[in-house]
């Protein structure tokens, strides 16, 4: 009569057994090791301590020699790069798919045979300082609110109702009163533009470009026997110098312009295009060149043109035009033509027709350094004031242009160029 409760009393143990086995297997964990803990620990702060003074180097005051500025910022950016690297997936980086043919026609190129690599050249220390020096002036111009260089625009927009948010942007608010169907935000977007653009005109002197090198005076120039004159050391339009070069010497073609302006914007999620239309040359054909920015502001693109040194005017006085707008309605361009009585110059129109906005390429600025898996991993590990736009994603740049404008979008190839003609000039020296 017991053996009825002694077997469910064995089924009892047992159920509880597995109960306690199956609970064990899910939840218990094996006591955590502090020692493991700590070189965690240990080896997240070294990081994090590399990769600050990094940008303690990149912000320092301190005059450096170029050498040993480079060669500083270069070790210790590796440092950080080889305790970063061991704790990542290499698999979660690849080439963008757009620049895969730019990669291949400057293959010889250091950073560019580094592009998947996590070692840092001794050269992106200046790229790095370069967005360091946009990026904190453009946050001081865009804080200022003085409206003096804008005088015009304000004066166009008449009489504005004054803003119940003191925070609004005054510049914003007039913009806002020229364009239609702008938003507020679009209108921020177009003011922080319109801001970084003046300086750049203002601060970058404009060199004209009959100082480059004509076609009779390219053998003289040439520090090789490479065909490519970028890469034979002859100066031309828009490669002879990187932005930080034009900042710091306060001089560039409309191109070098240009590059200032659009890595500027960059730094504050703005995106653009060089716009280039078809020119035809001496020898009875066409080559495409660089005309004017198209800065993004939601789905329109505004034309900033940096060799006449002003926004191309709308139809509406003081408004900025936009690409599409060109396009509709030719006098935009026209009315940009000088009369005999305004120059002394037998050409008097427009360097652009509005023909040529017919055939427009987008043309996408980026480095061999944006495009680089270690400059990506270097801008997701910044954080908080030392955030920097550091990488270039071309493929998702192209998705969010306008589809409306048609454009044919490419890798800019003047970025590659100027490490071309920069190392002819090294090669020479060192000769």
């Amino acid at each position: 009569m017991n053996s009825v409760p002694f077997a469910l009393s064995k089924m009892s143990v047992l159920i509880c057994t597995l109960a306690i086995v199956l609970t064990c297997g899910v939840s218990c964990r094996p006591a955590p090791d502090p020692l493991l803990d700590m070189l965690d620990t240990q080896l997240a702060n070294y990081k994090i301590d590399n990769l600050s003074r990094s940008m303690d180097l990149v912000a320092s005051p301190t005059r450096f020699q170029m050498a040993e500025f480079e060669e500083k910022l270069a070790a210790s950016l590796n440092r950080w790069a080889k305790v970063e690297s061991e704790l990542m997936d290499s698999g979660d980086w690849q080439l963008d798919p757009l620049a895969q043919e730019m990669v291949q026609e400057f293959a010889d190129l250091q950073p560019v045979e580094k592009i998947e690599d996590l070692d840092f050249l001794n050269t992106d220390s200046y790229q790095l300082q370069q967005q360091f020096w946009l990026r904190k002036l453009g946050q001081r111009l865009i804080a200022n609110q003085d409206l003096g260089p804008f005088e015009l625009y304000r004066m166009a927009a008449g009489e504005l109702e004054s803003a119940d948010d003191e925070q609004t942007e005054p510049l914003a608010r007039i913009l806002n009163e020229l364009h239609d169907g702008l938003s507020a935000g679009d209108a921020e977007q177009l003011a922080i533009a319109l801001k970084l653009f003046d300086w750049v005109i203002r601060n970058i002197q404009l060199l004209p470009e009959n100082d480059l090198v004509g076609d009779s005076d390219i053998k003289t120039w040439k520090l090789n026997d490479k065909d490519d004159l970028a890469a034979a050391g002859v100066p031309g339009l828009g490669y002879t110098r990187f932005p930080w070069q034009s900042m710091l010497f306060s001089r560039g073609d409309y191109v070098d312009r240009a590059k200032v302006f659009m890595t500027m914007i960059d730094q504050f999620g703005i995106d653009s295009v060089m716009l280039a239309p078809e020119f035809p040359t001496e020898s009875g054909g066409t080559e495409r060149r660089p005309w004017a920015v198209g800065v993004q502001v939601g789905q329109r693109l505004y034309l900033f043109d940096t060799k006449m040194g002003l926004p191309i005017p709308g139809a509406r006085a003081g408004s900025i035009a936009t690409l599409s707008e060109a396009r509709s309605n030719p006098e935009i361009l026209n009315s940009l033509d000088l009369s005999v009585n305004e120059s002394l110059k037998s050409q008097t129109k427009y360097w652009v027709s509005p023909e040529q906005l017919n055939n427009l390429y987008g043309l996408i600025l980026a480095t061999p350094e944006s495009l680089s898996r270690r400059f990506r991993e270097l801008e997701n590990s910044l954080t908080g004031e030392t955030a920097l736009k550091l990488a270039s994603a071309p493929s998702e740049l192209v998705k969010k242009m306008p589809q409306k404008d048609g454009l044919e979008y490419r890798i800019w190839d003047v970025g590659f160029r100027t490490h071309q003609f920069r190392r002819a000039l090294r090669d020479a020296i060192a000769e």
